[in-house]
């Protein structure tokens, strides 16, 4: 006899299924991400903790939050993110591990940065809040370009974890979570310091 199926059940295959959209991906990760990926983000905490160098791969916009979500967790002196201003609402997403890292971030007296790429001088609500709250340690500039298409998105933490995305297509909330497609590296301080300098020297024309 079939086991009956349960509410997790569901979660789980819902999370999986190819045809997931971006703003389903974030509606469940936000209410159900720690329960439903309760092992992996131990397990790979773990590994991070232990200073392992290893690299992961997202294949799915679920990913993408799950392991920029650890990035986060492990995040305590310097965090830098050159995305679309639409990152607001994958930051948004994550709000707790952001705003966390945020506060390890300002006690170290570390800096936090965000290049917002953008077409236009539009605002960013949620990144606007933040802003609000650590006033002393948060930074954002626009980058206003004509096609965002072409940039590709990074994220750098203590100059040591980073998160480089593939090119993709301008997102809506309808987008299939396997066009979003990245490199993450934990404890590579070689490619960490890289894109560490990079960013501030971009920061820097801005």
């Amino acid at each position: 006899m079939a086991k009956d199926r349960t509410v997790e059940d569901d979660l789980v295959d819902l999370f999986s299924e190819t045809t997931t959209s971006v703003a389903l991906a974030k509606y469940l990760y936000e209410r159900y991400g720690d329960e439903i990926y309760s092992d992996q983000l131990r397990t790979i905490g773990e590994r991070i903790a232990s200073k392992e160098e290893f690299v992961l791969h997202n294949d799915t916009y679920v990913n993408a939050l799950l392991y920029t979500d650890l990035m986060l967790q492990n995040t305590s002196k310097s965090l830098y993110v050159f995305a679309g201003k639409e990152g607001d609402g994958f930051l948004s997403t994550l709000s707790k591990s952001f705003k966390d890292a945020m506060g390890r971030i300002r006690d170290n007296k570390g800096q936090v940065k965000v290049i917002g790429v953008t077409t236009s001088e539009t605002e960013s609500t949620f990144l606007n809040e933040i802003k609000e709250q650590f006033p002393d340690n948060f930074e954002i500039k626009p980058l206003i370009v004509e096609d965002k298409t072409q940039l590709k998105h990074f994220i750098v933490a203590d100059k040591k974890h980073s998160r480089v995305e593939e090119l993709h297509a301008e997102l809506s909330p309808k987008t299939n979570v396997k066009e979003i497609k990245a490199e993450v590296a934990f404890n590579n301080s070689t490619k960490g310091e890289f894109l560490t300098k990079f960013f501030e020297e971009l920061w820097a024309m801005i």
